[in-house]
């Protein structure tokens, strides 16, 4: 009967410290790769080069948003941009779609 005990003990215990540190230990992966930096899809705008381009008339906000829309395959308003070594328009990003899944 004691034995019985400590093992429903030990069971409960050993759920309830799973319960508080499982979800919380297992860390979620980065969106982009390392390296490049996590960018919402209409936030691509304020990247400094492209708001250079901007600001020259080189293109709209709207025209790199639009532009960008079929970068987003997964659908979830998230790029991972990269700065070429160039860093000259009217490329000065490298942009590819996230590793995530999950809709904003």
């Amino acid at each position: 009967m004691r034995i019985a005990i400590r093992l429903l003990t030990a069971a409960v215990a050993s759920s309830a410290l799973l319960a508080v540190t499982g979800p919380a230990a297992i860390a979620k992966p980065p969106l982009c790769a390392s390296g490049w930096d996590e960018v919402t899809r209409t936030g691509v705008v304020d990247l400094p080069l492209f708001r250079k381009g901007i600001e020259e008339g080189l293109f709209t906000a709207e025209e790199l948003r639009a532009g960008f829309a079929s970068f987003d395959t997964n659908g979830n308003e998230i790029l991972c941009v990269k700065t070429t070594p160039s860093r000259t328009l009217p490329h000065p990003y490298k942009i590819s779609d996230d590793r995530g899944t999950e809709t904003l």
